[in-house]
């Protein structure tokens, strides 16, 4: 009774609230339909939360501090933070609705590419992804997007990525969501047939 209490009080108290994320609502645009007024007023969100209209860098690794990608949060106070999951679920929103990529879009593929080329999303995947800190799963949201051609080097991922699953594909102590997806994103890179 005490707990449900307090909750009930600190969820009157605005620094206890989640703000809303560049995740969900790429997902919910995804899943529902939408029109370029829609997607504007998304890209100006985007836009106004991407790392170069703030001075926080909590959670940016030196390399990466003037890179002007987007952010995983929308709130007014958050840190600015990169994940390459969030970034990839945007990338593919704007890829599959035919808008052109912006400077903030291009700056957050950078970001996704040479995590996967310097293979970060594997050996300190948590760094890279902190809400989705797992190799396959950071793959399989990679994957959708190397179909479109516009993506520099993205050939060069594909290899990278390729070779990370085929050698996943085989270890045992995949449990089967893992061997899963696993087997998904790599029917999807060309691997098993195409879908």
């Amino acid at each position: 009774q005490l707990l449900l209490k307090q909750n009930l009080f600190l969820a009157h108290l605005k620094q206890f609230q989640l703000p809303d994320d560049a995740d969900d609502t790429a997902i919910i645009y995804h899943t529902t339909p939408i029109n370029n007024i829609e997607i504007e007023w998304l890209r100006c969100k985007l836009k106004l939360h991407a790392n170069i209209n703030t001075k926080a860098r909590v959670g940016i690794a030196k390399n990466y501090e003037n890179l002007p990608a987007y952010s995983t949060w929308f709130g007014k106070n958050m840190p600015i933070e990169f994940d390459v999951v969030v970034l990839c679920n945007i990338l593919a929103l704007y890829l599959k609705n035919k808008i052109e990529l912006d400077e903030n879009a291009l700056a957050s593929w950078e970001f996704v590419k040479e995590c996967i080329l310097s293979k970060k999303y594997e050996t300190s995947p948590f760094e890279v992804s902190a809400n989705y800190a797992n190799p396959i799963t950071i793959a399989y949201f990679v994957v959708p997007i190397l179909r479109e051609n516009i993506l520099p080097e993205r050939l060069n991922v594909i290899a990278v990525l390729k070779e990370f699953l085929l050698k996943k594909i085989l270890e045992p102590k995949l449990n089967p969501i893992q061997n899963a997806i696993t087997y998904s994103s790599l029917v999807k890179l060309g691997e098993y047939g195409q879908v």
